[in-house]
């Protein structure tokens, strides 16, 4: 159990200070930009001369500055400035693939009397308008939920966030930078900070304004609970979300506030609760302090989910968002995830099925286990799986669609395809009702967030309609039962009239996987040193193969036998690869390259010496790839 502080606390001395630096970063509907900026100001006033603002571009060029005079006699300990910047002075900042995220520097500095530095506050500052948009649909029932940024409509793809370690001390700056680079390599676009957690450091926001992130903020501490509201509780509430919301306001990333995280979905799903005393919270105190403190410049949202006939109802999928969990969670035996595209709403904030985490992980929890304790019903796995119900639902899940496996490491590789296959569905399905002003029925997907998620771009075009081919015609024709089915896979690739692949593939298999005979893909694998840190790997088969993972074997890895320490654990993050591609179908007739890049702690950790071993002169890289057919993977030595 973690309580108690866990930032830095500062006893700071000081005659006259900046108490307090507000920057109002605004873009009109003409998209021109202005700033407004205020300082308030502590302490004796006899030395002040005057606070100077100053505004700065990402190459330390001042844009604009201004002196305001601090007067003796004032009481007013409030100063501030307001520009009108237009549309040339600065650019705006936008989301990821959307264009630049233009950041700025504001600086106010207190100035003495003999023109001295006495205090100095400065935010980092883009300018962005938001607007949350619910209109009536052309043809369907219900209102769009959708987000509107510098007058573009943009389509929502990511994930929700909760803490990042049980014990909040161990997450580095470095960390929180490296699982949201994994949000923009992985094609998504916005970031949910669940309710259940906490507000983040501002390194976590600061780097979401950097990458182009865009950040749904829940209220935190109000989340699948019953909270009250008397008056001493209000007031301690108030001035937590009122601290918060003047730290964190400045951030271009942050586009929405929400009130709680299923609070209201609680009425219908637990019974026997006929009122929540904290809609106060919800429904005035929450929304009048956004709109105070914002300026109306971030909408609100009540609750996550919400949206209904009824203040309670949360599950309608024609308006608001919904938290679709009938796979998984709210069916006593799941819903197929195959069904996800029947199960959208207008914006589904939250979703996902689980999966065993990397090798790595499992083999550091294992801790040295004995053989008798590697299968996935041990008791050390049922520890570290805490998920209500989680043997029954994956009991369910993985026996619909795959074989039954007692080795974990199939075991653990199949669960992760599943989570693939069922993201990827629901992201493609979904992904095809934004259809256009006033046909815009699902604007977003949420799913918890894993490393190995990548959701790929829009592939929903119709562009090509045929029948299936069918199989040869039979010998004499002589019609045998077994050969009435057959397995057709399908793939497609969109390319320029030059044969260029210009967009990313898509591919269709048959499911239930189960029913399969995944065929000996005779997967070959060459490699070239690209100098410095890099390795491009070249793939070609003469079958399809389904989900090939690569993974380069380092000197701690599941596949070697040898376990994993504390010292292992804490210098993981600095010991990864990165990947260009990975989690690939691969079909004949063409070669598909994967790069893989790391630093020099990274490539020290592969299996053998150096980057990998030294033979005649070229070096060998062992590189374990699995594929449906060979869950447990084959080590191939790669010569560079």
């Amino acid at each position: 159990m973690t309580v108690g502080p866990w930032r830095p606390i500062t006893l700071k001395s000081y005659k006259v200070i900046i108490d307090e630096l507000q920057a109002f970063a605004r873009v009109s509907e003409s998209l021109e930009s202005s700033l407004e900026a205020c300082v308030t100001l502590k302490g004796s006033k006899e030395s002040m001369k005057s606070v100077q603002f100053s505004l700065r571009d990402s190459r330390e060029e001042i844009i604009r500055e201004e002196n305001v005079q601090v007067p003796e006699s004032t009481s007013d300990s409030s100063h501030q400035i307001s520009w009108e910047l237009g549309n040339d002075k600065v650019k705006l900042w936008w989301p990821i693939k959307y264009g630049e995220q233009a950041l700025y520097t504001l600086d106010a500095k207190l100035i003495d009397k003999n023109g001295g530095l006495l205090d100095i506050q400065t935010q980092k500052i883009g300018f962005r308008r938001v607007k949350l948009i619910q209109e009536p649909l052309e043809d369907a029932e219900g209102t769009t939920f959708l987000f509107e940024i510098n007058g573009i409509r943009i389509f929502m793809g990511g994930s929700n966030w909760i803490p990042a370690d049980t014990v909040l001390t161990n997450i580095s700056e470095k960390r929180y930078k490296a699982l949201l680079q994994t949000m923009v390599d992985g094609n998504q676009n916005m970031i949910r900070v669940w309710s259940g957690g906490i507000y983040e450091p501002q390194v976590f926001y600061d780097t979401c304004d950097e990458l182009g992130i865009l950040v749904w903020q829940d209220m935190c501490g109000f989340a699948c609970g019953v909270y009250p509201a008397h008056e001493s509780y209000v007031s301690q509430v108030t001035a937590e979300v009122t601290a918060n919301i003047k730290l964190l306001c400045h951030h271009p990333s942050i586009v929405i506030w929400c009130g709680n995280n299923e609070d209201y979905q609680q009425v219908l799903q637990w019974g026997g609760i006929s009122e929540l005393p904290a809609r106060k919270f919800y429904e005035d105190i929450f929304p009048s302090l956004v709109s105070k403190l914002t300026k109306d410049d971030v909408p609100y949202w009540f609750g996550s989910p919400y949206g209904g006939s009824k203040w309670y109802e949360t599950a309608d999928q024609t308006v608001g968002d919904v938290h679709e969990w009938h796979v998984w969670c709210n069916s006593p035996s799941g819903e197929f995830y195959q069904n996800y595209d029947l199960l959208a709403g207008r914006f589904v904030s939250e979703f996902g099925l689980p999966s065993y985490p990397d090798p790595r992980t499992v083999e550091f929890w294992l801790d040295g286990a004995p053989e008798s304790q590697r299968y996935p019903q041990s008791p050390i796995m049922a520890q570290h799986c805490k998920a209500g119900s989680f043997e029954r639902r994956f009991a369910n899940y993985m026996n619909e669609n795959f074989r039954m496996t007692g080795d974990l490491e199939s075991y653990a590789y199949l669960t992760q395809i599943m989570q693939s296959e069922g993201l990827g569905w629901a992201y493609r399905a979904w992904r095809r009702q934004w259809k256009g002003p006033g046909r815009q029925y699902t604007s977003t997907v949420y799913h918890r967030l894993s490393k190995d998620v990548h959701l790929l771009r829009n592939q929903t075009t119709e562009i090509l309609e045929i029948n299936i081919p069918n199989p040869r015609e039979p010998a004499n024709n002589r019609i045998v039962a077994r050969d009435l089915t057959h397995t057709v896979v399908v793939n497609a690739r969109l390319s320029d009239r030059h044969g260029k692949i210009a967009a990313y593939e898509a591919s269709n298999w048959p499911e239930p996987f189960k029913y399969l005979q995944f065929p000996d893909p005779q997967l070959k694998v060459t490699g070239d040193r690209d100098g410095g840190l890099a390795v491009t790997l070249t793939l070609q088969v003469e079958k399809p193969a389904k989900g090939v993972f690569l993974s380069v074997v380092q000197d701690n890895d599941l596949s070697t036998g040898q376990t994993w320490n504390a010292e292992d654990e804490a210098a993981w993050g600095d010991r990864e690869f990165n990947w260009s591609d990975n989690a690939l179908d691969l079909y004949p007739g063409r070669a598909t390259r994967v790069t893989i890049s790391g630093n020099e702690e990274a490539w020290k950790s592969v299996w053998a010496t150096g980057l990998g071993s030294q033979r005649s002169g070229s070096q060998q890289l062992k590189v374990k790839i699995r594929y449906m057919g060979n869950e447990k993977g084959t080590i191939f030595d790669v010569q560079l």
